[in-house]
């Protein structure tokens, strides 16, 4: 379903973003 696709995508972008916000507090 087009939810389940949202979904993913979500987690796809939700992991990047938490991993830039890592690296910038780590900087």
């Amino acid at each position: 379903m087009e939810v389940r696709r949202l979904m993913a995508s979500l987690h796809s972008f939700n992991l990047p973003h938490e991993f830039l916000k890592l690296y910038r507090i780590t900087k």
